[in-house]
Parts: C-alpha cells; structure tokens; sequence
C-alpha cells in the first residue's frame, strides 16, 4: 500500500498506520518523517506579450513583464539593455526589486525605430543582467529575448538603362552617359558570377549585382565584383555611369547558358516598362499596345524590349497600365507647370491630371486609329506626338485598357475585377463609373 501525505510546514511527524482485516482484527505501526523546505532556484520569470515582442519602425511598442523567480535576501537590479539601438529601443534602463516585492511584476517597454532603409525585418536581442548583494542572485545569468523589428521603408527606385545584350556571360560594351545601365536577367542555374572591367578601372569603381528584392547580393573585391546567385533567381548587374564607353566581362561558374533575358518586370523600377531609366507617358503606351497585341492576332506587334508586368503578378493587365497612370499622376505637381525634380518628361510632359474618366459606350462609332495611336508602335508615337497633350493621353488609356477590359468581358474572378482596380487606384482617379 502506498499513501501520499501532504506537509503544511517543515519539522519531524510520526505518522501512524493502522489496518483492519476482515476478521476484525487491528495492527498498529507508526514511523518518523522529517519535512525540509527546498528552497526556489533563484533566477528571473519574463514574460512577453503574446509569448513575442514584435514592433515595426512606425514606432510602434511592445512590453514584457519581469519578476523574480524566488525571495532574495537583498535587493536585486535588473539592468536592461538593446543590442541594437538603432533598431530597438527601451524604455526603461533598470527594474529593481526587494525581499517584499520579489513576485510582483515590473513592466518594461520595447520600441521599433526607424532607420530609413530597406533592410527587412530585423531582430535584435533585449539582454537583462542581473546584479545584487545576495550571493545566490549575484551568480545567475544574463538572460535574453528576442525582440523584432518590423521594416517600413519601402524599395527606392533606381533609375537605369536597361540593355538586352544576347547573353549575360560575354564581355559588353557599356556606352558613356549621365545614367547608369542595367542587365536584368533570370538564373537557371546556381554559380558564382563575377564582372570585371576590362582596361582602365577607377578606384571607386561601382558594380553592384541586386536580387530581385533590390538587395545588393555582390561583393567588390580586387576590382571585381562577384555574388552567388540561385538558381530562378532574378537578378540584375547595374554598372555605374562614365563619361566614356566602357567594358566589362561577366564570367559564371554556371556556364553560358545558366541565364536568360526573360525578365517582364523591372524590379529597379516597375512603371519604367521600356527601359529607358525615367516613367513617361510612353510606359503606360508600352502596357496598352501590349494588351492590344494580346487581344488581336492581326495588332502591332511590340518588337522593343519591354517589361510590361508593373505589379510583378506574373500577367499584364490593364491594372499595370493603370499603376504606370498614378504614378504619372503623382509625379506631376497640379499648380505648376514645372517638372518635378528627379522627373524627366521631355516631349511627353502631362497636363494637370484627369480626375474622371468615362467608359466609351459599347456601340461607338470609334475606331482603333483614333485612339490617339493606341495600336500604333511605340516608336511612331515617341516620334510623332510630340506634342501630345498629356490629360488626353491619360483619358485615352484608361478608356482603352478598361473598354478592353470590361466591354470585352472579364471573369469575376480574373485579376482585372472591380475590387482590385479599386484598390490600384488612388484617390486622383474615379472610378465610381464601373
């Protein structure tokens, strides 16, 4: 027979068992027990909200509770420390406790902070360290949470000409200009590429290989630049802009055929779709005689190199037309007739925006040429509409893009449906129409 006792206080018990059997008869027998106190593993108790501590460079904050896990015999500081300031701040740089409060929680505060650049979420460990004249407290360890720092900033745009050579591993001539030039291009295979400048190179020679999220992945090294790059990977070779012609060789350990131009989205900057390093009206010209084409076999065909899928959902609609549009928009400043900084429109410069657009009717005497050169190539409109008038062209896009979309017929659950189009457009453009 096993019997469990349960002690209130520490001390010697006897503790007596007597058993009866079904005769009646009685037998006694008594022992002595000795109950100690087994005192608590002196250490601290923390605890985090939601079992994490996650904030985001908006400055948002989190907290965490901190209590001791035993009674001291002194007081213990409990010193608290970022280990990355630039990332994670805290609120507080010290809890204290005392024999009397040693269970009662202190709060401290964790806060994101922001540091202007695209560097994804960063975590960042939050140390406690312990200190007191009780012996047992004095001897613990440092402990740790890992705190999270969500990243706000969003990917700049970076402006480059963009050159479609055969390959990507050969040597190539980079033309002098005042804009750096890009080689966008997909990995089929893994390897390590390095590019090299052929002939005088400077001292602060820039050659940079981004990933498709607009990391730099190279590394400089002895006048080379060199990266790993994955296999289906997109990835792209930005060279630096010189006052004269350059030349440069870009080597693989994945050979020659480990790489493609098939890229539709300039990731360095999604509403530059024909490469040219600068949005105009002619990117949103690209997308719709894109779609034309897609719609009508006997449509001009887009011979130019072109990166039409602005959103990067894998298709071109007419919602990456209408992205290039607001961002038009958005560049140009209502209440002046200036260019803004940074923004060069040329020829092709917009009037004030459109705010309202219409959809044609579906039996409109209309035909193709007159939308304003909507199946034209691209280079007969760059060279002959110099005088285009911006709002017309904005009003004539849109008109045709959502004619082809919603006159044509569109799924509901295509990508083209009325929800995402709303949500594409921002607040220049009404679309109360649809």
């Amino acid at each position: 027979m096993t019997t469990a006792f349960a002690a209130t206080a520490a001390g010697t018990f006897t503790v007596g068992v007597q058993v009866t059997d079904d005769e009646g008869a009685t037998g006694v027998d008594t022992t002595t027990v000795t109950v100690s106190v087994v005192p608590a593993t002196p250490g601290l108790v923390v605890n985090q909200s939601a079992g994490s501590t996650v904030v985001n460079e908006n400055g948002t904050s989190d907290s965490v509770t901190v209590s001791l896990a035993s009674q001291p015999t002194d007081d213990v500081t409990v010193t608290i420390s970022s280990g990355d300031t630039g990332e994670i701040s805290v609120g507080t740089a010290a809890l204290t406790f005392t024999p009397d409060n040693w269970n009662v929680d202190q709060t401290f505060v964790v806060t994101g902070v922001a540091d202007g650049i695209v560097d994804g979420d960063q975590t960042v460990d939050v140390t406690l360290t312990v200190s007191s004249q009780d012996a047992d407290y004095a001897a613990i360890s440092d402990s740790e949470i890992v705190a999270t720092n969500q990243d706000t900033d969003t990917t700049p745009d970076i402006p480059a000409q963009i050159i479609t050579p055969d390959f990507v591993v050969r040597p190539h001539l980079i033309s002098a200009g005042s804009v750096q030039t890009a080689i966008l291009f997909v990995a089929h295979a893994t390897g390590t590429m390095t590019v090299v400048p052929i002939g005088t190179a400077s001292v602060g020679e820039s050659i940079r290989i981004l990933d498709g999220d607009v990391q730099q992945v190279s590394q400089f090294v002895n006048g080379a630049a060199q990266a790993t790059v994955n296999a289906g990977g997109l990835y792209a070779i930005i060279f630096e802009a010189h006052s004269s012609d350059r030349m440069y060789s870009v080597g693989s350990t994945a050979g020659t055929d480990a790489f493609s131009l098939t890229a539709t989205n300039n990731f360095l900057q999604p509403t530059d779709t024909n490469g040219d390093s600068q949005t105009t009206a002619l990117d949103a010209l690209v997308v719709v005689n894109r779609l034309n084409e897609m719609s009508d076999a006997a449509g001009e065909p887009v011979s130019d190199p072109s990166w039409v899928d602005v959103n990067a959902d894998g298709a071109v609609t007419a919602l990456d037309a209408l992205i290039v549009i607001n961002q038009l928009n958005r560049s140009q400043d209502p209440g002046s007739d200036s260019t803004p900084a940074g923004e060069s429109l040329e020829a092709w410069d917009l009037a004030a925006p459109v705010q309202v657009f219409s959809l044609p009717s579906a039996n409109e005497d209309r035909t193709e040429s007159e939308e304003l050169g909507i199946d034209a190539s691209v280079s007969e409109v760059a060279s002959s509409n110099t005088s285009l008038n911006g709002g017309l062209l904005h009003q004539d896009l849109v008109d045709q893009a959502f004619c082809d979309a919603f006159i044509d017929g569109v799924d509901d659950d295509s990508d083209d449906s009325h929800t995402d189009l709303q949500l594409l457009t921002d607040d220049g453009f009404d679309l109360s129409w649809l």
